[in-house]
Protein backbone atom coordinates (compact mmCIF):
# COMPACT_ATOMS: atom_id res chain seq x y z
CA UNK A 1 0.00 0.00 0.00
CA UNK A 2 2.79 2.67 0.34
CA UNK A 3 4.50 2.20 -2.38
CA UNK A 4 1.27 2.20 -4.30
CA UNK A 5 0.43 5.72 -2.83
CA UNK A 6 4.27 6.47 -3.85
CA UNK A 7 4.83 5.88 -6.79
CA UNK A 8 4.73 9.20 -8.39
CA UNK A 9 8.19 9.90 -6.24
CA UNK A 10 9.84 6.85 -7.49
CA UNK A 11 10.44 5.09 -3.95
CA UNK A 12 10.34 1.83 -4.54
CA UNK A 13 13.60 1.25 -5.55
CA UNK A 14 15.54 2.13 -2.57
CA UNK A 15 13.61 -0.97 -0.65
CA UNK A 16 14.57 -4.07 -2.15
CA UNK A 17 15.28 -6.53 0.17
CA UNK A 18 17.20 -8.76 -2.76
CA UNK A 19 19.96 -6.06 -2.77
CA UNK A 20 23.02 -8.16 -2.04
CA UNK A 21 24.31 -4.93 -0.25
CA UNK A 22 22.11 -3.15 1.55
CA UNK A 23 24.86 -0.69 2.71
CA UNK A 24 25.06 0.85 -0.73
CA UNK A 25 20.93 1.26 -0.46
CA UNK A 26 21.21 2.94 2.10
CA UNK A 27 24.20 5.21 1.09
CA UNK A 28 22.11 5.80 -1.93
CA UNK A 29 19.16 6.53 0.28
CA UNK A 30 20.55 9.03 2.20
CA UNK A 31 22.23 10.67 -0.44
CA UNK A 32 18.81 11.02 -2.39
CA UNK A 33 17.62 12.05 0.74
CA UNK A 34 20.34 15.16 1.57
CA UNK A 35 19.75 16.15 -1.72
CA UNK A 36 15.82 16.44 -1.49
CA UNK A 37 16.21 18.44 1.29
CA UNK A 38 18.61 20.91 -0.26
CA UNK A 39 15.84 20.98 -3.31
CA UNK A 40 13.30 21.81 -0.42
CA UNK A 41 15.53 24.59 1.55
CA UNK A 42 15.90 26.45 -2.12
CA UNK A 43 12.14 25.56 -2.95
CA UNK A 44 11.01 27.38 0.44
CA UNK A 45 13.86 30.31 0.14
CA UNK A 46 12.41 30.67 -3.38
CA UNK A 47 8.46 30.62 -2.46
CA UNK A 48 9.86 32.98 1.08
CA UNK A 49 11.65 35.54 -1.94
CA UNK A 50 8.71 35.65 -4.36
CA UNK A 51 6.80 36.50 -2.15
CA UNK A 52 8.57 39.41 -0.55
CA UNK A 53 8.19 40.78 -3.80
CA UNK A 54 4.34 40.09 -3.67
CA UNK A 55 4.36 42.56 -0.36
CA UNK A 56 6.53 44.72 -2.04
CA UNK A 57 4.64 45.68 -4.84
CA UNK A 58 1.34 45.70 -2.70
CA UNK A 59 0.46 42.97 -5.19
CA UNK A 60 -3.42 41.91 -3.14
CA UNK A 61 -4.27 45.72 -4.23
CA UNK A 62 -2.26 46.28 -7.50
CA UNK A 63 -3.76 42.76 -8.98
CA UNK A 64 -7.48 43.91 -7.83
CA UNK A 65 -7.68 40.89 -5.23
CA UNK A 66 -8.30 43.13 -1.92
CA UNK A 67 -7.10 41.49 1.50
CA UNK A 68 -3.94 39.47 2.06
CA UNK A 69 -6.06 36.64 3.14
CA UNK A 70 -7.78 36.44 0.02
CA UNK A 71 -3.83 37.00 -1.84
CA UNK A 72 -2.96 33.82 0.16
CA UNK A 73 -6.15 31.97 -0.22
CA UNK A 74 -5.61 31.94 -3.59
CA UNK A 75 -2.10 30.76 -3.71
CA UNK A 76 -2.82 27.78 -2.13
CA UNK A 77 -1.64 29.51 1.83
CA UNK A 78 -3.74 29.95 5.14
CA UNK A 79 -3.30 33.73 6.32
CA UNK A 80 -0.63 32.89 8.93
CA UNK A 81 1.57 30.81 6.50
CA UNK A 82 1.76 33.75 3.88
CA UNK A 83 2.00 36.28 6.67
CA UNK A 84 5.20 34.55 8.52
CA UNK A 85 6.85 33.84 4.65
CA UNK A 86 6.27 37.82 3.82
CA UNK A 87 7.72 38.53 7.09
CA UNK A 88 11.26 36.50 6.15
CA UNK A 89 10.46 37.97 3.26
CA UNK A 90 11.50 41.58 4.11
CA UNK A 91 13.96 40.20 6.42
CA UNK A 92 15.68 38.95 3.15
CA UNK A 93 15.13 42.10 1.09
CA UNK A 94 16.78 44.29 3.70
CA UNK A 95 19.69 42.09 4.38
CA UNK A 96 20.40 39.34 2.06
CA UNK A 97 23.18 38.06 3.69
CA UNK A 98 20.80 35.99 5.77
CA UNK A 99 20.04 33.99 2.23
CA UNK A 100 23.29 32.09 2.23
CA UNK A 101 22.78 31.08 6.04
CA UNK A 102 19.58 28.91 4.54
CA UNK A 103 20.95 28.15 1.34
CA UNK A 104 23.60 26.11 3.39
CA UNK A 105 20.79 24.71 6.08
CA UNK A 106 22.44 26.49 8.92
CA UNK A 107 19.21 28.41 9.70
CA UNK A 108 15.50 28.17 8.32
CA UNK A 109 12.87 30.75 6.84
CA UNK A 110 10.69 29.89 9.92
CA UNK A 111 13.57 31.79 11.90
CA UNK A 112 14.20 34.28 9.95
CA UNK A 113 10.57 35.37 10.61
CA UNK A 114 11.21 35.15 14.03
CA UNK A 115 13.60 38.31 14.01
CA UNK A 116 11.17 40.18 11.64
CA UNK A 117 10.08 42.39 14.17
CA UNK A 118 13.46 43.12 15.92
CA UNK A 119 16.24 42.71 13.51
CA UNK A 120 18.45 46.04 12.20
CA UNK A 121 21.27 47.34 10.52
CA UNK A 122 22.75 47.80 14.29
CA UNK A 123 22.15 44.50 15.64
CA UNK A 124 22.04 41.87 12.11
CA UNK A 125 26.00 41.07 13.19
CA UNK A 126 24.94 39.88 16.19
CA UNK A 127 22.10 37.33 14.53
CA UNK A 128 24.22 36.22 11.84
CA UNK A 129 26.88 35.38 14.14
CA UNK A 130 24.31 33.64 16.74
CA UNK A 131 21.25 32.35 14.91
CA UNK A 132 23.28 29.13 13.40
CA UNK A 133 21.67 26.00 14.50
CA UNK A 134 19.43 26.96 17.10
CA UNK A 135 16.02 25.62 17.54
CA UNK A 136 12.62 27.92 17.66
CA UNK A 137 12.77 28.23 21.16
CA UNK A 138 16.33 29.71 21.63
CA UNK A 139 15.61 32.02 18.62
CA UNK A 140 12.72 33.17 20.60
CA UNK A 141 15.07 33.80 23.11
CA UNK A 142 17.76 35.58 21.57
CA UNK A 143 15.49 37.88 19.40
CA UNK A 144 13.85 38.73 23.47
CA UNK A 145 17.74 39.52 24.53
CA UNK A 146 18.99 41.60 21.62
CA UNK A 147 18.27 45.27 21.53
CA UNK A 148 18.10 47.13 18.26
CA UNK A 149 21.21 48.78 19.05
CA UNK A 150 22.89 45.76 19.12
CA UNK A 151 23.23 45.96 22.96
CA UNK A 152 22.55 42.73 25.15
CA UNK A 153 19.89 42.29 27.84
CA UNK A 154 19.15 39.81 30.47
CA UNK A 155 16.69 37.89 29.97
CA UNK A 156 14.18 35.25 31.64
CA UNK A 157 14.11 31.49 31.03
CA UNK A 158 11.07 31.04 28.83
CA UNK A 159 8.62 27.85 29.46
CA UNK A 160 6.87 26.55 26.24
CA UNK A 161 2.82 26.45 26.56
CA UNK A 162 0.40 24.59 24.12
CA UNK A 163 -2.40 26.83 23.66
CA UNK A 164 -5.15 25.69 21.33
CA UNK A 165 -7.66 28.60 19.38
CA UNK A 166 -10.32 27.93 17.54
CA UNK A 167 -10.62 29.11 13.86
CA UNK A 168 -12.44 32.17 15.38
CA UNK A 169 -10.29 32.61 18.39
CA UNK A 170 -7.36 32.30 15.64
CA UNK A 171 -8.77 35.26 13.54
CA UNK A 172 -9.08 37.21 16.85
CA UNK A 173 -5.30 36.86 17.57
CA UNK A 174 -4.24 37.87 14.07
CA UNK A 175 -7.11 40.60 14.25
CA UNK A 176 -4.73 41.72 16.90
CA UNK A 177 -1.61 41.23 14.88
CA UNK A 178 -2.97 43.66 12.40
CA UNK A 179 -3.65 46.47 15.18
CA UNK A 180 -0.30 45.72 17.08
CA UNK A 181 1.76 46.19 13.15
CA UNK A 182 0.11 49.47 12.24
CA UNK A 183 3.47 51.36 13.31
CA UNK A 184 5.26 49.25 10.88
CA UNK A 185 6.74 46.67 12.96
CA UNK A 186 4.84 43.20 13.19
CA UNK A 187 4.34 40.91 16.62
CA UNK A 188 4.61 37.60 17.18
CA UNK A 189 2.14 35.41 18.78
CA UNK A 190 4.03 36.10 22.08
CA UNK A 191 4.08 39.45 21.58
CA UNK A 192 0.18 39.81 21.30
CA UNK A 193 -0.86 37.41 24.11
CA UNK A 194 1.96 39.19 26.25
CA UNK A 195 0.29 43.02 25.22
CA UNK A 196 -3.09 41.87 25.52
CA UNK A 197 -2.54 40.87 29.08
CA UNK A 198 -0.86 43.50 30.17
CA UNK A 199 -3.77 45.82 28.73
CA UNK A 200 -6.38 43.30 30.21
CA UNK A 201 -4.04 43.82 33.75
CA UNK A 202 -3.82 47.66 33.33
CA UNK A 203 -7.91 47.28 32.73
CA UNK A 204 -9.43 45.28 35.36
CA UNK A 205 -6.96 44.66 38.12
CA UNK A 206 -8.22 45.40 41.46
CA UNK A 207 -4.87 47.10 42.83
CA UNK A 208 -4.08 49.13 39.47
CA UNK A 209 -7.80 50.40 39.83
CA UNK A 210 -6.92 50.94 43.13
CA UNK A 211 -3.43 52.85 42.59
CA UNK A 212 -4.92 54.75 39.96
CA UNK A 213 -7.68 55.72 42.34
CA UNK A 214 -4.86 56.94 44.86
CA UNK A 215 -3.39 58.94 42.17
CA UNK A 216 -6.72 60.86 41.59
CA UNK A 217 -7.17 61.45 45.11
CA UNK A 218 -3.45 62.82 45.64
CA UNK A 219 -3.88 65.49 42.53
CA UNK A 220 -7.56 66.55 44.11
CA UNK A 221 -6.40 66.95 47.18
CA UNK A 222 -3.06 68.93 45.92
CA UNK A 223 -5.60 70.90 43.62
CA UNK A 224 -8.06 71.67 46.12
CA UNK A 225 -5.11 73.08 48.90
CA UNK A 226 -3.67 75.28 45.71
CA UNK A 227 -4.20 79.01 46.11
CA UNK A 228 -7.51 79.95 45.09
CA UNK A 229 -8.05 82.64 42.07
CA UNK A 230 -10.19 85.47 43.04
CA UNK A 231 -12.37 85.07 40.14
CA UNK A 232 -15.77 83.98 41.19
CA UNK A 233 -18.11 81.36 39.95
CA UNK A 234 -21.88 82.53 39.68
CA UNK A 235 -23.66 79.21 40.22
CA UNK A 236 -27.19 78.72 39.13
CA UNK A 237 -29.03 77.84 42.71
CA UNK A 238 -32.20 76.84 41.07
CA UNK A 239 -29.99 73.85 39.98
CA UNK A 240 -30.22 70.48 42.08
CA UNK A 241 -26.48 69.64 42.71
CA UNK A 242 -26.05 65.91 42.04
CA UNK A 243 -24.98 63.88 45.36
CA UNK A 244 -22.92 60.47 44.77
CA UNK A 245 -25.41 57.74 45.90
CA UNK A 246 -25.29 54.08 46.56
CA UNK A 247 -27.20 52.22 43.56
CA UNK A 248 -30.81 52.54 44.04
CA UNK A 249 -32.15 49.17 45.79
CA UNK A 250 -35.53 48.35 47.43
CA UNK A 251 -33.39 46.43 50.25
CA UNK A 252 -32.30 48.64 53.08
CA UNK A 253 -30.13 45.44 53.56
CA UNK A 254 -28.46 45.83 50.13
CA UNK A 255 -27.63 49.32 51.05
CA UNK A 256 -25.79 48.45 54.02
CA UNK A 257 -23.32 46.53 52.76
CA UNK A 258 -23.02 48.81 49.72
CA UNK A 259 -19.41 50.03 49.80
CA UNK A 260 -18.05 52.71 47.73
CA UNK A 261 -15.19 52.17 45.30
CA UNK A 262 -12.89 54.67 47.11
CA UNK A 263 -12.94 52.26 50.19
CA UNK A 264 -12.31 49.16 48.17
CA UNK A 265 -9.75 50.56 46.40
CA UNK A 266 -8.21 51.70 49.97
CA UNK A 267 -9.12 47.94 50.87
CA UNK A 268 -7.19 46.84 47.91
CA UNK A 269 -3.94 49.26 48.69
CA UNK A 270 -4.03 48.31 52.33
CA UNK A 271 -4.05 44.53 51.84
CA UNK A 272 -1.97 44.92 48.73
CA UNK A 273 -4.49 42.51 46.88
CA UNK A 274 -4.49 39.38 49.20
CA UNK A 275 -6.63 37.65 50.88
CA UNK A 276 -6.44 38.65 54.85
CA UNK A 277 -7.16 35.50 56.78
CA UNK A 278 -5.08 34.03 59.18
CA UNK A 279 -5.68 30.66 60.21
CA UNK A 280 -6.20 29.16 64.02
CA UNK A 281 -2.17 28.55 62.91
CA UNK A 282 -1.04 31.99 62.03
CA UNK A 283 -0.70 31.44 58.74
CA UNK A 284 -2.13 33.44 56.51
CA UNK A 285 -3.89 32.94 52.82
CA UNK A 286 -2.30 35.39 50.62
CA UNK A 287 -4.39 33.91 47.61
CA UNK A 288 -5.15 36.83 45.00
CA UNK A 289 -7.97 34.99 42.84
CA UNK A 290 -11.64 35.24 43.84
CA UNK A 291 -11.16 37.95 45.76
CA UNK A 292 -14.26 39.84 47.54
CA UNK A 293 -14.55 43.10 50.37
CA UNK A 294 -15.98 41.33 53.14
CA UNK A 295 -17.40 42.81 56.82
CA UNK A 296 -15.04 41.70 59.96
CA UNK A 297 -18.03 42.55 62.04
CA UNK A 298 -21.65 41.56 59.12
CA UNK A 299 -23.69 44.18 58.55
CA UNK A 300 -26.42 41.89 59.90
CA UNK A 301 -24.38 42.09 63.50
CA UNK A 302 -24.12 46.21 62.91
CA UNK A 303 -21.19 46.01 61.46
CA UNK A 304 -20.13 49.13 59.59
CA UNK A 305 -18.35 50.35 56.24
CA UNK A 306 -15.52 51.71 58.15
CA UNK A 307 -12.25 51.01 56.55
CA UNK A 308 -11.33 49.44 59.74
CA UNK A 309 -14.65 46.97 59.38
CA UNK A 310 -13.05 46.13 55.81
CA UNK A 311 -11.19 43.58 54.28
CA UNK A 312 -9.73 41.34 51.53
CA UNK A 313 -10.92 37.74 51.23
CA UNK A 314 -10.96 34.59 48.92
CA UNK A 315 -14.42 33.57 48.20
CA UNK A 316 -14.02 30.59 50.47
CA UNK A 317 -12.60 32.05 53.23
CA UNK A 318 -15.51 34.59 52.61
CA UNK A 319 -18.09 31.78 52.91
CA UNK A 320 -15.88 30.20 55.96
CA UNK A 321 -15.97 33.35 57.87
CA UNK A 322 -19.78 34.16 56.89
CA UNK A 323 -21.26 30.74 58.04
CA UNK A 324 -18.61 31.15 61.58
CA UNK A 325 -19.79 34.52 62.28
CA UNK A 326 -24.04 33.59 60.82
CA UNK A 327 -24.40 30.09 61.42
CA UNK A 328 -25.04 27.65 58.99
CA UNK A 329 -28.30 29.29 57.68
CA UNK A 330 -26.29 31.79 55.98
CA UNK A 331 -24.99 29.44 53.81
CA UNK A 332 -29.02 28.65 52.86
CA UNK A 333 -29.82 32.45 52.05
Amino acid sequence: MFFEKTKAFDLEKHFDPNHPDVRIKLRELFKRTRETIARERHINLEVVLLIGCLEAENAAVNLGIGKREDLAKRLGLTANQYWKRAQAGRVLFRHPEFIDLITKGETHVSHIAILASKITAANKEVFLKEICGKSEREIRELAASVNKDGSRIEIEPTIDIKLSLTKAQLALLERAREVLSANGLVPSEEDVVIKALNDLIEKRDPMKKAERALLRKEKKEASTSAPKSDDRINIDKSVTPIINTPPPSSSLKTLARYVPAEQKHQVYQRDKGHCAFIDHRGRPCLSTTTLQVDHVIPVALNGSNEIQNLRLLCREHNVFESIRMMGNRWALN
